[in-house]
C-alpha cells in the first residue's frame, strides 16, 4: 500500500509544531488515502488504522516523505507523546505569539480618483505653473493634515471633469499634441513615465511614501475595450506594464518595491499578470492589501441579467490564482498579532448601490456574493476601501463587521484621513469649499466613521485611546455649507462622543463569528480583526447608508436656492471657475433653484429645478368646504378655490411644459438589482378639457 494524499488540511497545520507540544491524542477529523497496488482499490484512513500493525506504524510514522504530517495529526498512534513531566516541573504551556509592540497612534490619506495628473503626460517639467499649483496643494494637505502616506483606489491619472484627455493615449488625438513619431506603445510609454514619474516626485517631495496605487480604468485606456478596438487591445499590457513601473518598481534598479512577505506569503501573486500590480505591503500595525481588478477575457462578455461585464473584453474580478494569493495572504495577516487592523483597497465598489457623479459605473462582478467579499467577510478586513463613482458612501456588510467606503478625490476636492491607533480605525472626511475651482487651501469635516475594537481587547490592553471625534466637530445637518477655520480634528477621550442616529453595526451570527472569537490566546493582547464586539459609529457622509430606505426622496415642500445645499461635484455653469455653484443649464433652461433630497442618498441627489411652482393643501373638511389658507410659505394656486386635499404630504409641485427637474447624480440603479418607483401625478383633466 501507498500513501497517495492528505485529504484534511486541518492537519497540516501542525507539522511546524514540535512534538514535545502536541497532545497525547489523535486528531479525530484527519484522514488519509490509502491505495492497494494489487487489489487497485483506495480508502481513507483515520489514525487508528495505525494502531494495527507495527509495519504500517513505522511505515506511515518514520519513513513516509509525509510522516511529519501523519505524526503531528496522529501523536498517540504513532506513539510521539511527550513523556509525562516530573512532579515539580511546570506543566507544559502551548506556544503563543509575542504581545504585539505597542505603536503609537499614526494616520494615512485616502485619495482616490485624483484625476489630476493628464497634464503631466505631455509635460513633466517641474517648473511649470501647473507643477508649482499641485505641489503647493498637496504641501498644504501635509503640513495640515499629516499622515505617513497615501493610499489611491485608482484613476491617479484622468482628466478633471469637463477637460479633454483621461489617460487614452492610444488614440489619435493624443498623437496630434504628444510625440506623433513614436508608434501607440512607444507613446503610451513615453506618456506614462512622464504621467507617473511626475506623480510620484510630487507626494514623495511632500513627504508621502510609499504610494500604495492601484490600477484604474484610466490607466488601462479607459473604459471601454471592446473587440473592434484593436489598437487598445494590443496596448493594454504595455499600459498595464508601464503603471507597475511607474509606481511599484524602483526607477533606477527596477526592483519592486514591496517584496517584504506576509509571513511566509510572498507579497505578490508570483507567476501570474496581477504579480506586478497586486500586493500586500504592512506599514506599523496595519496589512494594507492592493488588488488589480481588472481581467482580460478572451472575447468580449456581458450577462445582462446578473450586471456582469459589459465593457468589452475587461471584466472586473478578482478569481483563480489571484483570489488563492488573497486568500493566503489575509490568512497569514490574521495569525499575525503586530497586524491589529486589515485594509483592503481596488478601484471598483462591490456593494451596491453607491453614490455616483459623472463615471461609468462600473463594479465588481457579483458585488456581496463574490468569492471575494466573503473572503474579506471571513478573514475580519475592516475596510474595503474603493473608488470610481466620485462620490461618498459607506455600507456595512449585513453579516459582519466588513465596512466598504467608496469616496471621492477629484485633485483633493475630498479626500479621507484615518487616525489609526492600537483599538481603533477613525476615518474623517474632508471637503474642500472656497471660491476657486481647486487648491483653496479650506476643508472642512463632512462625515466620519469609527471602528472601536476596545471591546475585543483582553482586560490588561487598555482601551483608553480610541479616537472619536471632538463634539465641536461633528458636522451639522448641512456641514458643507459652513467653512471651517481648523483643517485639523481633535480627539476626545470619550470614545461614545458620536453616535449614528441610524443603528450602524449589525450583529455576527453565530456561523460567522465562531471564526473570529474562538480559542483566544491567553495573555496575549491581541485583538482578534472583525470580531463581534466591534463598535461603529458614523455621521454625515460616511453615515452608514441603510440600503432598505428610500434612497431618493422628494416631498416638494421647499425649493432653495442652487447654493444653499453643496452638491459635491456638480458640473454646473461655472463649474470650471468655481466651487460655488449658482446656475445649471438643463435643456436650455438655466436652473437656479433645488429640491432637497429627503432620502438616504442625502444632498448628492438634490434635484436642480426650474420653473417649479410649490403648493400647499388648502385643508379642507371631509364634505369640501375650505376651511383655512394654505400654511405659511406656500403659495394657492389660482382658479378653483376648493382644492381637494393631496392624498400623500401636505405639498405639491405644478409643473409646465418650461419646467425642469433633474438630479445630477448617477443611477443609482446597477443591473442586476431589483428596484421601485413611487410616484404620485394629479393630473388636471379640467384644463386639459378647456384646452381640447
Amino acid at each position: 500500500m501507498k500513501l497517495t494524499t492528505l485529504l484534511s488540511s486541518v492537519a497540516l497545520s501542525y507539522i511546524t509544531t514540535s512534538t514535545t507540544a502536541l497532545q497525547c491524542k489523535d486528531h479525530t477529523a484527519f484522514r488519509f488515502k490509502v491505495k492497494n497496488k494489487k487489489k487497485q482499490t483506495t480508502g481513507n484512513k483515520r489514525c487508528k488504522w495505525l494502531n494495527k500493525n507495527n509495519k504500517r506504524r513505522n511505515q506511515y510514522c518514520k519513513k513516509n516523505w509525509q510522516k511529519r504530517a501523519v505524526r503531528a495529526a496522529c501523536p498517540k498512534s504513532c506513539h510521539v507523546c511527550p513523556k509525562p513531566p516530573p512532579p515539580t516541573t511546570a506543566p507544559i504551556q502551548p506556544p503563543t505569539q509575542p504581545p504585539a509592540p505597542r505603536v503609537d497612534p499614526w494616520s494615512f490619506l485616502v485619495v482616490a480618483d485624483w484625476h489630476a495628473s493628464e497634464f503631466f503626460a505631455t509635460n513633466p517639467d517641474k517648473e511649470s505653473g501647473y507643477y508649482k499649483e499641485v505641489q503647493d496643494e498637496i504641501d498644504y494637505i501635509r503640513n495640515a493634515y499629516g499622515g505617513d502616506l497615501v493610499v489611491m483606489p485608482g484613476d491617479v491619472n484622468g482628466a478633471l471633469p469637463g477637460e479633454a484627455g483621461g489617460g487614452k493615449w492610444d488614440r489619435d488625438i493624443f498623437a496630434e499634441i504628444f510625440r506623433p513619431g513614436l508608434n501607440v506603445n512607444q507613446r503610451i510609454r513615453a506618456a506614462g513615465r512622464n504621467c507617473y514619474g511626475a506623480v510620484r516626485d510630487l507626494f514623495s517631495e511632500a513627504g508621502y511614501e510609499p504610494l500604495l496605487v492601484a490600477l484604474g480604468d484610466h490607466e488601462i485606456g479607459g473604459n471601454s475595450w471592446g473587440e473592434q478596438n484593436l489598437r487598445k487591445l494590443d496596448a493594454l499590457p504595455t499600459f498595464h506594464s508601464t503603471f507597475t513601473e511607474g509606481f511599484n518598481e524602483n526607477p533606477d534598479t527596477s526592483e519592486f518595491l514591496f517584496q517584504k512577505p506576509i509571513g511566509a506569503v510572498p507579497s505578490s501573486p508570483q507567476g501570474t499578470k496581477f504579480e506586478g500590480s497586486s500586493f500586500a505591503y504592512e506599514h506599523k500595525n496595519v496589512l494594507f492589501i492592493t488588488l488589480d481588478g481588472f481581467r482580460q477575457l478572451p472575447n468580449a462578455f456581458i450577462d445582462r441579467e446578473q450586471g456582469y461585464g459589459g465593457e468589452g473584453v475587461i471584466t472586473c474580478t478578482v478569481d483563480g490564482e489571484h483570489l488563492k494569493w488573497f486568500e493566503k495572504i489575509l490568512r497569514a495577516g490574521s495569525r499575525d498579532n503586530s497586524i491589529r487592523h486589515i485594509i483592503v483597497q481596488a478601484h471598483l465598489p462591490i456593494i451596491q448601490p453607491v453614490r455616483k457623479v459623472a463615471c461609468s459605473g462600473q463594479f465588481l462582478d457579483g458585488g456581496e456574493k463574490s468569492a471575494l467579499w466573503k473572503l474579506m467577510v471571513k478573514y475580519g478586513v475592516d475596510i474595503y476601501f474603493a473608488g470610481e463613482v466620485h462620490a461618498n458612501t459607506a455600507t456595512q456588510d449585513p453579516k459582519s463587521k466588513l465596512i466598504q467606503i467608496v469616496s471621492r478625490g477629484n485633485q483633493f476636492n475630498n479626500f479621507l484621513k484615518i487616525d489609526v491607533t492600537h483599538h481603533a480605525l477613525n476615518v474623517i472626511a474632508y471637503n474642500e469649499l472656497g471660491t476657486k475651482r481647486m487648491n483653496n487651501h479650506n476643508h472642512t469635516v463632512h462625515g466620519s466613521l469609527l471602528i472601536d475594537k476596545s471591546a475585543c481587547a483582553p482586560p490588561s490592553a487598555a482601551p483608553s485611546e480610541s479616537p472619536s471625534m471632538h463634539p465641536t466637530d461633528v458636522p451639522s445637518t448641512h456641514p458643507t455649507d459652513v467653512p471651517s477655520t481648523h483643517p485639523t480634528v481633535a480627539h476626545s477621550t470619550n470614545p461614545t462622543a458620536v453616535h449614528s442616529t441610524h443603528p450602524t453595526s449589525v450583529p455576527l451570527t453565530e456561523k460567522s463569528s465562531q471564526r473570529l472569537i474562538r480559542d483566544p490566546v491567553p495573555d496575549n493582547e491581541r485583538i482578534i480583526t472583525g470580531c463581534a464586539d466591534t463598535a461603529i459609529s458614523s455621521t454625515g457622509v460616511l453615515r452608514l447608508l441603510d440600503r432598505a430606505s428610500a434612497l431618493i426622496h422628494f416631498d416638494f415642500e421647499t425649493i432653495l436656492p442652487l447654493g444653499n445645499r453643496q452638491v459635491i461635484g456638480l458640473q454646473h455653469d461655472d463649474h470650471r471657475e468655481t466651487l460655488v455653484a449658482k446656475s445649471i443649464t438643463i435643456r436650455g433652461t438655466k436652473s437656479e433653484e433645488s429640491l432637497p433630497n429627503l432620502g438616504s442618498f442625502d444632498k448628492p441627489y438634490d434635484a436642480q429645478v426650474s420653473n417649479v411652482s410649490i403648493f400647499g393643501p388648502s385643508n379642507v373638511d371631509t364634505i369640501g368646504t375650505e376651511l383655512n389658507t394654505a400654511p405659511h410659505g406656500a403659495q394657492t394656486p389660482k382658479g378653483d378655490k376648493v382644492e381637494r386635499k393631496p392624498a400623500r404630504g401636505n405639498y405639491y409641485a405644478h409643473f409646465i411644459t418650461e419646467s425642469r427637474f433633474g438630479i445630477f447624480g448617477n443611477g443609482p440603479h446597477t443591473p442586476g438589482i431589483g428596484i421601485s418607483f413611487a410616484l404620485w401625478v394629479n393630473y388636471d383633466l379640467k384644463k386639459r378639457n378647456k384646452k381640447t
